[in-house]
């Protein structure tokens, strides 16, 4: 797989709220506790209705190893990147 994002690269983000919420697919940035922020793609929600977090690239961490993200840890959705001198979207899978 190839990631979305590198090393070094600005991200818009758009903040999730009353009328845009998370959904499987997203690339989504996560706050957990006094921690960076992740920015990682949603998965599928467990029983508890938590998102799966995943990465897109070879080197990302296992999903296994990042476990599930809930409502109030997702910040909100990363729609652009810039990279030097281009910029562009981040689309759903």
């Amino acid at each position: 797989m190839v990631p979305t994002l590198d090393d070094g690269d600005h991200v818009l983000l758009k903040r999730y709220g009353r009328f845009h919420r998370p959904r499987q697919g997203d690339v989504a940035c996560i706050r957990r506790c006094d921690a960076p922020m992740l920015i990682k793609r949603l998965g599928a929600r467990d029983g508890q209705g938590r998102f799966g977090l995943s990465g897109d690239g070879a080197a990302s961490t296992p999903a296994i190893d990042l476990g599930y993200a809930s409502g109030q840890e997702i910040v909100g959705r990363a729609v652009l990147y810039v990279c030097g001198s281009s910029i562009r979207l981040i689309g759903r899978h």
